[in-house]
């Protein structure tokens, strides 16, 4: 139920807030300040399109430039691409400014060090000690020292061959529409699939203008992109989100490919071709247990780790897997990525699409447990997570569930909240353990 790192600034996906109120300029300028003062560096920059980012950008390159390191600006662009593109020309560091998923209003900060990879927790502590620090007692670069802004968005391109490298596997005939969130993926999503020569496609939702990020589009807000698949006769329908990492499918009947899914595909094809190491796949404690046992028909093992992409990566490190991903669209392809990537989720969805007479049969008796997925405010979530009151509420419950379901209780890595997810045979049976749960939160953090 506990978190990999949890304290002032960072969250589960790095440093996440409201901007000019818990995300400040000072906040972002003493993070670029401490990066880099550590050599001198060179750090890759990226942003989303939120109206916030330019703020965040130019607090963040004051420090590091201060500090006499350089910061190479790749402009606009997805998170996945920073990753790799920070691990292929060995920066020092990525970062990305992004709230991912969130509404304009939030903003954030996700570093990389040099292997494309989340930094570590010793270093995310040094950094939040810095950060409070009341003095600066950083060194400011000499006049000659001071780093470099230098412009470096042709960089992009090299990410963009990356995900063509399996073009050739990909119909050109497949009608496919794209919902782009109006997000760092909306201007690569159009060179794409121009180079793809695809005839019959769409694109949604690709025209940002600072505030319309992630509004009533991506990952989070799908039924409309489910409906224009279905009305248009389209083959698949893509959903991404603000900063590129998440990814949700449907198909031509508008079934919803959500990453258990998505994960159940790619996880079969892999081991068809001999190529899913192990046999293994890393996952989280919020994928549906109809995955799971599916996943064992076919001799393949789940790992299971605490929600939260980098701790899927850090377990596919581990154990040198071939695939893992979280239910909410993460998917990481360990041979070729470090972090979630909708894009080239996306395009391997395609090649698969291209190749197999009907996907559809791969999952068609896959009928996943249902869920009832719960966000509770609260005070002081730590204290309610550990209280034995609702311990015992838990282990009750499970014996009464008789293995047939579960529930899943952890704190919000980012705001304020307890997230369950409860799981059974039935909806009923949800909802009942749905609403004592509740009152039992509720009830708790009043006291």
């Amino acid at each position: 139920m506990g978190e990999c790192f949890m304290n002032k600034y960072f969250g589960t996906d790095g440093i996440r807030g409201k901007v000019n109120y818990n995300l400040t300029s000072r906040i972002v300028f003493r993070l670029g300040r401490y990066l880099g003062a550590r050599g001198k560096l060179k750090i890759l920059l990226a942003r989303d399109t939120r109206i916030s980012s330019d703020l965040l950008f130019s607090s963040f390159c004051s420090g590091a430039l201060g500090s006499g390191s350089s910061v190479y600006d790749l402009g606009i662009a997805p998170t996945p691409a920073v990753s790799y593109l920070t691990a292929k020309y060995h920066f020092d560091y990525g970062v990305m400014i992004t709230a991912s998923h969130n509404p304009y209003d939030d903003n954030g900060i996700k570093i990389f060090d040099r292997n494309g990879e989340k930094i570590k927790d010793d270093l995310k502590k040094e950094i939040e000690s810095y950060i409070d620090a009341k003095e600066d007692y950083l060194p400011l670069a000499a006049s000659d020292h001071i780093g470099r802004l230098i412009e470096s968005s042709h960089l992009i391109e090299e990410y963009i061959e990356f995900l063509l490298e399996n073009k050739e596997h990909i119909n050109h005939n497949l009608k496919v529409v794209v919902d782009g969130a109006n997000g760092a993926d909306y201007q690569i999503i159009e060179t794409l699939f121009k180079r793809l020569n695809l005839k019959h496609y769409e694109l949604t939702n690709v025209k940002p203008n600072g505030i319309n990020i992630n509004r009533d589009s991506g990952v989070l807000d799908y039924e409309i992109l489910q409906k224009k698949v279905v009305n248009g006769k389209f083959d698949l329908g893509i959903a991404v989100d603000g900063d590129g990492d998440r990814i949700i499918a449907c198909d031509s009947e508008g079934r919803l490919l959500d990453g258990d899914l998505l994960l159940m595909i790619f996880a079969l094809d892999l081991k068809k071709q001999n190529l899913l190491k192990e046999n293994r796949i890393v996952v989280t404690t919020m994928t549906n247990s109809a995955l799971l046992k599916k996943l064992k028909e076919h001799q393949i093992e789940a790992d299971v780790v605490d929600v939260g992409d980098h701790n899927v990566q850090m377990k596919m490190s581990r154990i040198n897997a071939s695939l893992g991903g979280e239910k909410s669209g993460h998917i990481i392809f360990g041979d070729f990525a470090k972090t979630g990537d909708a894009l080239l989720s996306m395009m391997r969805l395609m090649v698969l699409m291209s190749e197999k007479e009907s996907l559809k049969k791969v999952y068609d008796d896959y009928n996943p447990y249902p869920t009832l997925q719960m966000n509770i405010q609260v005070v002081d979530k730590n204290n309610i997570i550990n209280n034995q009151r609702l311990l015992d509420y838990l282990n009750a419950s499970e014996r009464e569930l008789k293995g047939q379901g579960r529930i899943v209780i952890r704190p919000s890595g980012t705001e304020s909240l307890i997230r369950v997810l409860i799981e059974s045979e039935s909806e009923k049976k949800n909802q009942e353990l749905g609403s004592s749960l509740r009152n039992l939160i509720f009830d708790l953090d009043i006291g």
